[in-house]
């Protein structure tokens, strides 16, 4: 198993599968169902955590929890950062020194008490072990640093991490306005970067649909040029 460098982890991924619901509480109120607790997936609940803070990413403001979740070993841990997953957890049972703040959960349970700006009380950043996360390779990334750059990866990992929720809009703009100062420097990094970049955007402007629109517009026709560009690779490739 190789090893990896933890310093590089900025937040914690959780994709936690509760046998129950009913053992915790949200604004002072049983959550028989689990509908009332915010970042539910289906049957998953999946927070993103910043390890520095304790903050757990698009809380819901003005909710407070009470979480007592038994998982077991149905779950999934990533150690990850601006730009991606990095790293996955070797255990499907709970990290308790993450996810278990003023209880002992024995591996078993998630528990924790959540402020209404979505803060874990007590949180102190735990101590990470490099034993016991595995590093993650993509295939794909590299790939594309190998045909490409590193700028060209950081542009696909972009779009990636939109779906994780591992970037804000923020960042997503600031990469954005790099991504067109690179333009004529190198054109497919330009693009990987702005299929990225206006991933995320989109994302953000989900109560903006004027904007939405214009963003995905942009997308679009940015997928085009990425797409006649990969073809001419192709063919460039065949003729070596």
């Amino acid at each position: 198993m190789k090893k990896v460098k933890l310093e590089k982890a900025t937040l914690l991924i959780v994709e936690a599968h509760p046998r129950y619901w009913e053992d915790s509480t949200v604004n002072s109120v049983e959550d028989t169902e689990g509908t009332l607790i915010p970042l539910r997936v289906g049957g998953m609940w999946r927070p993103v955590i910043e390890l520095d803070t304790g903050l757990i990413r698009n809380w819901t403001k003005g909710t407070t929890a009470k979480i007592h979740y038994k998982v077991c070993d149905a779950g999934s841990y990533w150690l990850a950062n601006e730009y991606g997953k990095i790293a996955k957890y070797n255990s499907d049972y709970v990290p308790s020194e993450y996810l278990c703040v003023g209880g002992d959960g024995f591996g078993d349970y998630i528990i924790m008490k959540v402020d209404g700006n979505g803060h874990i009380e007590g949180w102190a950043k735990p101590e990470m072990d490099e034993d016991e996360w595995e590093e993650i390779k993509n295939k794909n990334i590299e790939m594309i640093i190998e045909k490409y750059d590193d700028d060209a990866a950081k542009g696909y990992r972009l779009g990636e991490c939109f779906l994780d929720e591992t970037i804000t809009r923020e960042q997503a703009v600031e990469y954005r306005l790099e991504a067109v100062k690179r333009r004529q420097k190198n054109p497919c990094a330009e693009n990987f970067l702005s299929v990225g970049c206006w991933s995320v955007v989109a994302k953000y402007h989900k109560e903006d649909y004027e904007g939405c629109l214009l963003a995905l517009s942009e997308l679009g026709a940015i997928v085009i040029r990425m797409m006649d560009m990969v073809k001419s690779k192709i063919d460039e490739d065949k003729h070596e």
